[in-house]
């Protein structure tokens, strides 16, 4: 069985650097890391601990976190 690096696979699956493809799943995994960043900073305005935020929303806490 053959093996690949993570920047291998991401070529095969989602495509090469610089490609249309791979250029919009970076600009997506930007957005997931924004939004994150923005509800962690919510939350800890707010105070809640993940477990009473996971509870809010309808999930577990590792989900959260």
């Amino acid at each position: 069985m053959k093996s690949y690096t993570l920047d291998q696979a991401e070529d095969l699956l989602i495509g090469k650097k610089r490609t249309q493809e791979r250029e919009e799943y970076e600009f997506e995994l930007q957005l997931l890391k924004l939004i994150g960043d923005m509800i962690e900073i919510a939350r800890k305005k707010r105070k809640p601990t993940q477990e009473q935020l996971g509870a809010l929303v309808g999930v577990k806490k590792a989900q959260i976190s």
